[in-house]
């Protein structure tokens, strides 16, 4: 592990502290074989089962869905879970590797000098600018690259979604596949989904990850198209680069159920306005933005929007800023 390596990871407190840790993410991120992923998926009908907490505890939870297949290493076919099942904001959502590219990562944009310095139009140079009064860089202490998220077994899952990616991208199948799989959560029994609070007319795309190339992006807008009864979520920081604005909100566009947030580049500053995007979201302390209450009350389907109204859904509606507690 060279020192610029290292760097390349924004150099994350929880990798300083332990660089043990940095070299086992290298190395469970090195264990999928993209050519060894089939791109197409395995549909198998959710039913309603229970696993067990760390604590022993008996919860119920949702198992089936859309599959991921690929050949182990014993030569022999297994599966991988496609969806995740965010309980904190209580719903499906789509996770693939965190961080920069030359890492297996899908963030151009976590790293600081990757990032322009300057920009004729004001809106966007005001959110590139950093305010005294801001905290650190929000990539170098991002929650999808410490904690659970550093587990082999979440790891692999993400590594086999972005081989999954590209994949279905080479063969043409990405669209009609990921179509499927969202209308499957259609199917699940109702009364399981409302026992384990997912709501699948909401998702967000990216609890980990970003749109790291402009056909994936350019996928996922036709998939959110097609999907016209669900409401989707995706933050992002490519708002940064000159040509991804050009190209998201012009060449290609923003589907009217995507609420694309462009996020912020550090704690305690303003949200992003950038025009053609959704609100901006952020991290820390924001006087003139929506305090995200789902860390207080435990998830976006017992929490309180702007409005009194519950569940909250004010992060896929796009008008109001928003901003997270750090997790």
């Amino acid at each position: 592990m060279t020192g610029d390596r290292y760097a390349a990871w924004i150099d994350e407190p929880e990798f300083r502290e332990n660089p043990a840790k940095f070299a086992s993410l290298l190395a469970k991120r090195a264990l999928v074989d993209p050519a060894q992923v089939d791109p197409h998926l395995v549909l198998r009908p959710y039913r309603l089962g229970y696993v067990r907490t760390k604590r022993g505890d008996r919860v119920p939870a949702l198992l089936g869905g859309p599959r991921i297949r690929y050949r182990h290493t014993n030569g022999r076919w297994r599966e991988g879970s496609f969806f995740t099942q965010t309980s904190k904001m209580s719903c499906f959502s789509w996770s693939i590797p965190a961080g920069p590219t030359t890492l297996h990562g899908t963030c151009p944009a976590s790293v600081p000098r990757d990032i322009p310095a300057r920009s004729p139009e004001s809106g966007v140079q005001a959110a590139l600018t950093k305010p005294e009064r801001a905290g650190g860089f929000i990539c170098g202490e991002c929650y999808a690259g410490k904690n659970r998220y550093l587990y082999g077994s979440i790891q692999k899952a993400q590594m086999l979604r972005l081989s999954w990616i590209e994949r279905a991208m080479d063969s043409g199948t990405f669209v009609t596949e990921m179509y499927q799989a969202l209308a499957m959560t259609f199917n699940a029994p109702v009364g399981s989904l409302e026992l384990v609070e997912i709501d699948p007319h909401f998702f967000r795309i990216h609890d980990s990850g970003d749109f790291y190339h402009p056909e994936y992006y350019a996928a996922w807008a036709e998939v959110c198209a097609m999907a016209s009864a669900i409401r989707f979520w995706a933050p992002t920081r490519m708002w940064v680069f000159p040509e991804w604005r050009t190209l998201m909100t012009q060449t290609i566009g923003i589907p009217d159920n995507l609420a694309l947030r462009p996020s912020a580049l550090w704690f305690n500053t303003p949200t992003p306005r950038i025009r053609g995007f959704a609100a901006g979201s952020g991290a820390g302390r924001e006087a003139n933005a929506w305090d995200c209450p789902a860390w207080g009350t435990g998830s976006c389907g017992s929490s309180e929007g702007p409005k009194g109204t519950v569940p909250c859904r004010t992060c896929w509606a796009g008008r109001t800023p928003v901003v997270y507690h750090k997790h």
